[in-house]
């Protein structure tokens, strides 16, 4: 396998990176709790809330940092791997998925 494609997979760690980055930003700000209410379905008074305290950034901060390093370490060692596309995509819907339990 050619050295661009490892490091155009290892870019991909950037993307736990910044959402890190950026919840440390909102942490450090210090307006918690966040709320966002969303209208879902209008008609029937449903709305989607979004409710982030310090204890849900903490798990996210936690989740997004420990991300970074499993992307940084999964673009050397999957190299040669012919499957290490699904293996990001996976590695991905598994952190959205942790981030949306908390």
């Amino acid at each position: 396998m050619s050295a661009a494609t490892v490091s155009r997979l290892g870019w991909l760690a950037l993307v736990p990176a910044s959402l890190c980055a950026g919840a440390g930003a909102l942490f450090a700000a210090g307006r918690l709790p966040l709320l966002i209410t969303l209208p879902w379905v209008p008609a029937a008074g449903a709305e989607l809330t979004l409710h982030v305290d310090a204890l849900a950034l903490l798990f996210v901060l936690l989740i997004t940092g420990i991300g970074t390093f499993v992307f940084v370490y999964a673009a050397g060692y999957s190299a040669d791997d012919p499957g290490r596309r699904r293996l990001f995509a996976l590695l991905l819907v598994f952190m959205v998925a942790m981030i949306g339990c908390v």
